[in-house]
Order: C-alpha cells, then structure tokens, then sequence
C-alpha cells in the first residue's frame, strides 16, 4: 500500500484563522433575537444555534459568526453554506469573507481561497496597516503547496525459516501413463532455515496543485542478504506515481491514475521486471476521512532468465484507505487474469484474485512507553491456471495456489526521527500441486528512521 504523507501540522484551519482574529475582523453583532455568544461554544450550543437558523436566516452576521464557530470546529463545507449566505446578504462583511477563505481552504479549494484574499488585498477600504500580515498569510498558504518530500531508511535483522521458499518435501512424484516415480529431492533443494541482513530506502513524496489535485510519487530499493544461503540474496527496486483531483476536496469525487515499475534480482537467478499503468474513480464521500477507490490495473510482466513465464496482465482493482486520530487502515481487493505471451507456457492464462487488510494502531503500550504503534497486515492470494500445468505432475491437473502472509511489528520511536522495530511475519502457500506448497515463518528486529 501506499503510505500517504500528513498534512503540515494546523493546515488550514489555524493559518487563516489566526488572520482573521489577529486583523480583529471578526463578525459585528447579530440583532438581539439572533445572538451569536463570544468565544467557542461547545457542541450543545453550536446545534441550538443551528436551530435557530430558520429564524436567522436572513441576519447576515449570525450567519458569519455561526461560519466562524464552525470553522473552528473544522466543519468547513457547513461553514461555507453558511458564509456564502452571509456575503451574499452582505458582501463587505471583511470578517465572513476571511472566514469564507479558510473554510475553503479547509475544503482544499486553495485556488479560490486564494482568490478570495487576493479579492480583500485590493480593497482600496481595507486599512494598510493589515497589508503586511495578509500578504504573509497569503505566501503560507500557497506553500502549503510546495513538494513535500521524506526519507525512510531501515535496517532489519531477522530469521527465515526457509531462505529460498523451497517446497516442503522430501521427495517428488511424477506422474507416467502406466507407473507413478517417486524421486528423492536433493538435500540443496530441502528447506533452510538461517539468518539475513536486510536493508530499505524509500522516498516519498507529495504534491499539492492549488486546484485541490495532488500528485505522489514513491522511490524504494531493497536489498536482502543472507550469508548461509546466496541463493537467497536479492535487490529489488520499486516505483510509482499517482495523481488523483478529488482527496483536497472536502466530500469530493474525481479520479485517480498512476504508473508503477518494479525491478527483482535474486541470487538463484531469477530476472523479473513489471511495468503497469491504472486509472479509475476515486471519491471521499463513502465515508468520513477515506479515500475509495476503484479501476483498472494493466501490468506487461517480463522474466528476463526465461521468457516463457512472461505474461500480460490486466484486471479490476477496489480499495478504501482510513485515516483516524488513533488509527489507519486499508483493505483492497484485485481480480484479472495473467494472459502467457506463449502458448507453451505451463498452465497457460492463468486467472488471479487478491485480498488485503492492513491497519497501523497508535497509542498502544503501558503509560510509559503508550507512544507505541502496531502494524497488522494480512494478505490472501490465489491463482488458477487455465490448462494442466504438466502431465508429469498429478497427471496434468490444472494448477491452484493459495498463498497467505502476515505480518506483525510493534514500533517504539526513540527520537522524532528513529524508531525501532519488533516483528513477525508468516507466510503459508498450498496449492493441488504438491510441489508449489510452502511455509516459512521468522522473527526479526529493525532501525527505521525518516526524515
């Protein structure tokens, strides 16, 4: 999954809401039958003063003052009705246009909060003295725009308990019309157990367009290493960039697309590289703080040592990602089928399906050390061959493999900077086929640190 960058601290809410209580250019007072008291109500007063709105309705400062509270309360899109209302009975209200401009900007209409300020800077009645200070809160605001960039580095030791992902057998059985050969495996192709280095970068990064829209990118090398077991060693490099044009947009709806490549070198040989491309709908209204998502996904799938793998894939893809105060989660699910760019391909087209369920939880450990995080990531494969892989194995059965993987950390930070990690993972492979049924298992620990 692709781990989002978070907004600076107080964007936008406190950037102009400052502006509008230090330039003192907060709504008048409303008409005795419709007051709006001082200061931030709380949640019982606010839904009273809502209820007196059919009174109200047209007495333009309690409409102001009710956007302002609102504001506060970061609910920008019921503000925004309400703001809109109030310059519309009254358009030199200063203090309702400020108020309008943050809870656009808190809606990511930057452009037009933007607008809105340029509006208010060329009003010949606006004094000079506030020149200065709108000026500057205009320039923060349009870096709130600027590229964001991070840098995660991790350096993790653990234990495998089978390096190679060799199945667990002993012997293989072939298949011939009129006798079954049950041959010993070798003791270099039986499961090995042992220890490895591995070592992640990662850049991400993150770009806003004033119009609502935002661009991000992720740059990552992987690099695992384990003594006892060459074979075992592997690079591999990763990259994406997607675009979407609705997540700034308060309740908003658009689409996204993307292209991503990745790139494997393993010491047992194997060449891989993958390129694809996706694209679909996307929308923040299904639920609160979420980013749904649903398209397509074409993937050209190439195997450099042996091009008789390589294949082209295309399928559907449906995701919701979950940003909360004291937890984030994803869950996704993917269907297509893999189309052999050779017939003699062992199993031919061969139709996938994948589910996934992550969550990282914040908060969790005793008082002391309650700054700790949890990572929970579950994920369920399974392929399905169109053909009979060989009639030497099961006497041509068509191919099925179902694949199971989990993984558990508990991440403690050190500094603002570093934390270290404590984890797990599982991973589980049946399938009819006895040969490509595995298992491993291993604990390990890791440095990570981002700046």
């Amino acid at each position: 999954m692709l781990i989002r960058l978070p907004l600076p601290s107080g964007f936008p809410r406190t950037i102009l809401h400052a502006l509008a209580v230090a330039c003192l250019l907060g709504p008048g007072a409303a008409l005795a039958a419709c007051v709006v008291p001082q200061g931030t109500p709380d949640d019982a007063q606010i839904e009273q003063l809502i209820e007196a709105l059919p009174e109200c309705q047209r007495e333009p400062e309690y409409l102001a003052g009710l956007g302002n509270i609102l504001n506060q309360k970061g609910r920008y899109a019921e503000a925004a009705d309400h703001l809109e209302r109030a310059l519309m009975l009254s358009p030199e209200l200063k203090g309702a246009q400020l108020d309008y401009a943050i809870s656009l900007a808190g809606m990511g209409e930057i452009e037009s909060a933007r607008l809105l300020l340029d509006e208010i800077l060329a009003d010949p009645s606006l004094p000079a003295t506030l020149n200065p200070a709108l000026e500057k809160q205009r320039r923060t605001l349009l870096s709130s725009t600027d590229l964001q960039s991070r840098l995660i580095v991790g350096a993790r030791v653990g234990h495998d308990s089978n390096l190679l992902g060799s199945p667990n057998l002993t012997s293989l059985t072939l298949t011939f019309p009129d006798q079954t050969v049950v041959l010993p495996l070798d003791q270099s192709s039986l499961p090995k157990a042992g220890a490895y280095e591995r070592l992640d970068v990662q850049l991400e990064s993150r770009k806003q367009t004033l119009a609502g829209g935002q661009f991000e990118s992720f740059l990552g090398l992987r690099t695992r290493r384990s003594g006892s077991a060459p074979d075992a060693d592997s690079r591999q490099g990763d990259a994406l960039v997607d675009y979407s044009n609705y997540l700034r947009r308060n309740n908003g709806a658009g689409f996204y697309t993307g292209g991503a490549a990745s790139i494997l070198r393993a010491g047992s040989g194997i060449r891989y590289n993958a390129y694809g491309v996706s694209a679909g709908l996307g929308s923040a209204r299904l639920l609160a703080g979420c980013d749904s998502r649903m398209g397509l996904d074409i993937q050209k799938r190439k195997y450099l040592d042996n091009d008789l793998l390589s294949g082209s894939y295309s399928g559907i893809a449906t995701s919701m990602s979950c940003d909360r105060q004291s937890v984030q989660w994803l869950v996704s699910a993917k269907a297509g089928v893999d189309r052999a760019d050779h017939a003699e391909r062992a199993g031919g087209n061969q139709a996938q399906y994948a589910l996934r369920a992550a969550a990282v939880i914040s908060s969790v450990g005793p008082r002391r050390f309650d700054k700790g995080r949890i990572l929970v990531d579950t994920e369920f494969n399974q392929s399905r061959d169109s053909s009979g892989y060989s009639a030497l194995l099961e006497s041509g059965r068509s191919r099925v493999i179902r694949r199971n993987s989990a993984r558990l950390e508990y991440q403690y930070p050190l500094s603002d900077s570093l934390q270290w990690v404590a984890g797990a993972e599982w991973v589980s492979q049946r399938s009819n086929i006895a040969l490509f049924a595995s298992r491993s298992w291993g604990p390990y620990l890791a440095l990570r640190g981002a700046w």
